[in-house]
């Protein structure tokens, strides 16, 4: 905004805060009397129609009592004149007396006669079902002896009635009471008329439920805190309204009156003050007009001229242009002020150009990839080592986001990482797919004074790939020589365990050690083809393969197992199809994979929780046999569920594995045509599946 409009707005204000001083004191000394009055006139007005209703409400109580105290209505309320309806109560009576609703209350508080009538329409409606309720709520339906004469305002059907109750006695005022008669009247528009004609006044009922009004409903009832109490608000300029609180004769709200008076009184006050108003704005303005030319001519053209040449200089750029200024006051000393200002720019831009000559000719020339973008993920700078590895071309990169990249897709998350993570500098591995798989270290920085954020990438590819060759050589050649010195330590003793549990065997005549022999025997059997595959896993072995029952596998490992599966209170769940077919495998083989998948399920579950579920299934597929291994143990990492069949991988403690279960299971499985792969939720457990193919693979 420029001075000049801020020195209107400063002499506009000034006035304005005049002219309001002038406005607040004329309303306190005028109008606020004016208000006053009209307010109390409000008042009085509204309390008439409030007294009108009261003088209504005692010739219904006479009415009632007229009715009341007459042997025609005692007898009838005692059973014995039957023809008292006919004779009394039709529609000329409610119409002449001017009343709705004719109720008898017997002496136990139960309605024994009711009948209501429309006056409106000039014919007999139906009593309120709800009519009981409110009597009950009303406390109008006492037994005899607990009710006396009672007058007030109850709400029947969604609408206010004025309601008068008093004892039924005979023409002398004598009992015993033979009950209550209740007459009551509607406040519809025929009586509210006839209360504006009464009191000359403009009268209207509010009724708390009318959802139409529910806003100024609302703002009434905050300010009448009281019954009887009036609240005067103003409506418009033309008119302003009374209103009071009416309650029934439990104290509940039950309508509110509102009484609506022309301002009179305060229109002739307003145009009196209006007049001194009047008179007071002329004089302001003439004095801001001449207070604004003056100021003008005196003081703003020169600060004009003054903006005038900054703008000029910040629109072209030209940090070598200078502002004019004549004379010796302040605006001169700010003119030199901008002058100096613009030469210490002029110096810095120059030193910021060269410096960003020099960044770029270093990143150009870079061979590492390196990107820069802005706090909006714009790239602002990227080197031709970049646009190589990532496939972009110059056209493709100046203030593009990295999002709308597709090629970028694995750097972004990193990227917004990194800027979200406050750090100034951050290095990190990275794989990054296009076809093939490079690994990279990325290097990233932050530079706070221009928001930017750097990437620097070093491809470390091929060095990552000669140590992981170099590392698996030297691992395979130790499990080569520990396989062969396993075989020859081992062999030997395992041969002469298998000869003499033979002969151990056809020597007893005991079925109990027979057993236990024929045990020794196969799990001796079964290590010695341990040793084997051990030496497979070096060098290839032929495998012995004949027809198979895969249950009766599974069943022998269950059985060798059991002991372990008491002892850790793992229950195990078989559904074994009963119609699998036999294939050709190496059984040994497969026993040894069966025994690695149950020994890691079992110790995943027992190192959870100390217990847990083994769920085994087998199954027939189109053209394999599928056997699944379901464990509820702590499950599989997701970065390790790529590896778990790596050789030498494992998640166990240093001397609980050496890592070469599953690659061994993998090996021997693949080599008979078949695929062993597993699943995993964290928490859920792993699932291990193998899949065997029904015809043999040679």
């Amino acid at each position: 905004m420029s001075i000049v409009k801020r020195t209107v707005i400063m002499v506009v204000c000034t006035v304005l805060v005049l002219f309001s001083l002038v406005y607040f004191i004329s309303n306190i000394i005028y109008m606020r009397g004016f208000a006053d009055l009209e307010r109390e006139t409000a008042g009085k007005n509204t309390r008439q129609v409030t007294d009108a209703l009261t003088v209504r409400l005692k010739a219904l109580d006479s009415f009632c009592g007229d009715w009341s105290s007459w042997d025609d209505t005692y007898e009838f309320a005692r059973g014995n004149n039957p023809e008292y309806v006919d004779r009394n109560l039709t529609d000329d009576t409610f119409e002449n007396s001017d009343f709705n609703l004719f109720v008898i209350i017997d002496t136990k508080g139960e309605i024994y006669y009711s009948q209501a009538y429309d006056i409106a329409n000039q014919q007999e409606m139906a009593v309120p079902e709800n009519l009981p309720g409110v009597l009950s709520a009303e406390g109008l339906d006492r037994p005899l002896g607990m009710l006396s004469d009672i007058s007030g305002i109850i709400t029947l059907s969604g609408q206010p009635m004025l309601v008068v109750c008093q004892p039924i006695l005979t023409s002398l005022g004598q009992g015993p009471s033979a009950g209550s008669l209740l007459i009551g009247r509607f406040l519809d528009s025929r009586v509210i008329l006839n209360l504006s004609v009464i009191t000359g006044l403009s009268v209207d009922l509010l009724l708390p439920q009318d959802t139409s009004r529910a806003q100024e409903l609302k703002n009434v009832m905050t300010s009448l805190n009281a019954p009887n109490s009036i609240y005067v608000k103003v409506l418009s300029g033309d008119s302003i309204a009374g209103y009071t609180l009416v309650n029934d004769l439990n104290g509940q709200p039950a309508f509110i009156f509102k009484v609506t008076i022309p301002r009179d009184i305060y229109s002739e006050g307003k145009n009196t003050v209006t007049y001194l108003q009047l008179t007071v704005a002329g004089i302001g303005i003439i004095f801001c007009v001449v207070f604004v030319l003056l100021t003008r001519k005196m003081i703003l053209n020169r600060v004009t001229s003054l903006s005038h040449a900054v703008s000029s200089i910040g629109a072209k750029g030209d940090m070598s242009s200078r502002v004019i200024m004549d004379g010796k006051d302040e605006l001169s000393t700010l003119a030199n002020s901008i002058n100096g200002m613009l030469e210490s720019l002029q110096t810095s831009e120059a030193r910021r150009q060269s410096q960003k000559e020099l960044i770029g000719h270093i990143v150009a020339d870079t061979p590492n990839p390196i990107l820069a973008i802005d706090s909006s993920n714009n790239i602002t700078l990227v080197n031709d080592a970049f646009r190589r590895m990532f496939g972009l071309t110059g056209a493709d990169t100046p203030y593009r986001k990295i999002d709308d990249i597709p090629s970028l897709a694995t750097l972004v998350p990193e990227i917004k990482a990194f800027k979200e993570s406050h750090q100034i500098s951050l290095k990190k591995e990275l794989q990054y797919i296009n076809g093939t798989t490079k690994t990279l270290i990325a290097s990233f920085a932050r530079l706070k004074e221009e928001e930017l954020y750097f990437l620097y990438l070093t491809d470390i590819t091929e060095e990552r790939a000669r140590q992981e060759s170099l590392y698996l050589t030297d691992r395979l050649a130790s499990i080569g020589e520990m396989a062969s010195g396993i075989a020859h330590e081992l062999n030997n003793p395992l041969t002469s365990i298998i000869g003499l549990s033979e002969i151990v065997s056809k020597e007893s005549t005991e079925e109990n050690i027979k057993e236990d022999m024929g045990i020794i025997k196969s799990e001796s059997q079964r290590a010695a083809g341990i040793i084997r595959n051990l030496l497979s896993f070096a060098r290839k072995n032929t495998a012995l393969k004949q027809p198979t029952s895969i249950n009766k596998i599974l069943q022998d490992v269950l059985k060798l197992r059991s002991y372990e599966h008491s002892v850790n209170d793992i229950t195990v769940a078989c559904e074994l199809d009963p119609h699998l077919p036999d294939i050709t495998i190496d059984s040994a083989q497969i026993q040894q994979v069966f025994i690695n998948v149950i020994l890691n399920a079992e110790q995943a579950m027992v190192h959870a929780h100390h217990r847990g579920t083994l769920k085994i299934k087998t199954e027939k597929l189109a053209d394999k046999i599928r056997i699944s291994f379901a464990d509820d143990g702590p499950g599989i990492e997701p970065q390790n569920l790529r590896r778990i069949f790596d050789p030498f991988f494992t998640t166990k403690e240093v001397g609980q594995g050496t890592g070469l279960g599953l690659s061994i299971s993998f090996g021997i499985v693949t080599e008979h045509g078949g695929t062993i792969y597993a699943t995993s939720e964290i928490g859920k457990g792993a699932t291990f599946i193998i899949e065997l193919p029904l015809k043999s693979v040679d």
